[in-house]
């Protein structure tokens, strides 16, 4: 049997992280959009026409973008020598910035945008949000980086 890479205590680190990051995203996600409040209305919301009212999901553009930041200063940190521990960064970058991101909205938010009966307009929205998020993350997570090294690793 192959030798895990990660000890029980990494995953504690990562697990840790993790409700941390998803706990953030919920205090985010409920004061950018505080409806809907539950998987049911959200699911009713994401169906319908009503989820193309608004160009972008603020919220899940929020909390990715931050997620993206966070992650290249924690790359940068990984990957630099300053004497941060291994686990602490295990639970800021795969665990809060994994679970603080959401990729899986942002899918659901494009597929709402690009669907055929989706009101005239959709389209743009939904190929600026796309362009918007991928393009902001990339960006964000290279500044997280650059910065990083710039002024923390190379003191």
């Amino acid at each position: 049997m192959p030798r895990s890479l990660f000890s029980a205590a990494d995953l504690a680190a990562i697990a840790g992280g993790g409700v941390v990051g998803a706990t953030v995203r919920r205090l985010v996600t409920g004061w950018l959009a505080p409806e809907p409040s539950t998987l049911d209305t959200w699911f009713a919301y994401a169906s319908s026409a009503s989820a193309s009212a608004t160009p972008f999901d603020w919220s899940t553009i929020a909390v990715n973008l931050t997620g993206c930041l966070l992650l290249g200063v924690a790359v940068a940190l990984m990957t630099g020598a300053v004497g941060v521990r291994r686990r602490a960064l295990l639970a800021a970058s795969t665990g809060f910035c994994g679970s603080l991101t959401t990729f899986s909205t942002f899918a659901v938010d494009v597929a709402t945008k690009l669907q055929p009966s989706a009101p005239t307009g959709s389209w743009r929205e939904g190929l600026s949000y796309i362009f918007l998020s991928v393009l902001g993350g990339a960006a964000l997570f290279a500044i997280g980086r650059m910065g990083t090294r710039r002024w923390v690793v190379s003191q």
